[in-house]
């Protein structure tokens, strides 16, 4: 069997900082742990765009729509 499991952004994010970085322990456990919230909070806002897809299916509008509307388009 094998294991298809996709990585999160997150997690993607903290194997590259681990990969590169020379981190102490104690570092490195912060850094864990604030990665774990923050897959806690990608998780909800997977979830919530999940459900409102359900509730607002509207084929005329796209995913761009929805990021624009949600995130801003991307800016910082």
């Amino acid at each position: 069997m094998t294991n298809n499991k996709q990585q999160t952004a997150v997690e993607q994010f903290l194997n590259a900082i681990k990969d590169q970085i020379l981190l102490s322990k104690e570092h490195l456990e912060m850094i864990e742990s604030y990665a774990d919230q923050c897959k806690e909070i990608e998780k909800e806002k997977l979830e919530d765009a999940w459900v409102e897809g359900f509730k607002n299916w509207n084929p005329s509008k796209t995913f761009e729509d929805y990021y624009n509307k949600t995130y801003g388009g991307g800016e910082q």
